[in-house]
């Protein structure tokens, strides 16, 4: 894996973890379950609820596991693939948020 690659690895999940956070939070004060993430494990640096959602663009267990098989550039060209779906995913659900959602705090968040 390349330093670049690493210190993208690193930067993507200081920046998603407080994320995480917020929507675990808003999760549990509406009473619905909340998935563990797998921080550090599989994506290297990154996080994964993989399996455990409906959400477009999270990886699927046999992703993970093929990512988790992976080293080098290899590594590097899968993760970032799995990213560019995983984060298209999020923009998709964040748009639904914002025309159909009802909490004013999940739609800034969006």
């Amino acid at each position: 894996t390349t330093p670049t690659a690493k210190h993208l690895r690193t930067k993507t999940k200081a920046a998603q973890d407080p994320e995480i956070k917020t929507m675990s939070g808003f999760l549990q004060g509406w009473g619905q379950p909340v998935h563990a993430t797998a921080m550090g494990q599989g994506m290297g640096e990154m996080g994964s609820t993989a399996g455990s959602s409906n959400m477009a663009g999270m990886m699927t267990d046999e992703q993970m596991s093929q990512l988790s098989s992976a080293s080098g550039a290899g590594f590097d060209r899968m993760w970032v693939g799995m990213m560019l779906k995983h984060h298209q995913g999020a923009v998709a659900e964040a748009r639904t948020e914002l025309s159909t959602g009802s909490s004013s705090y999940a739609q800034k968040l969006a």
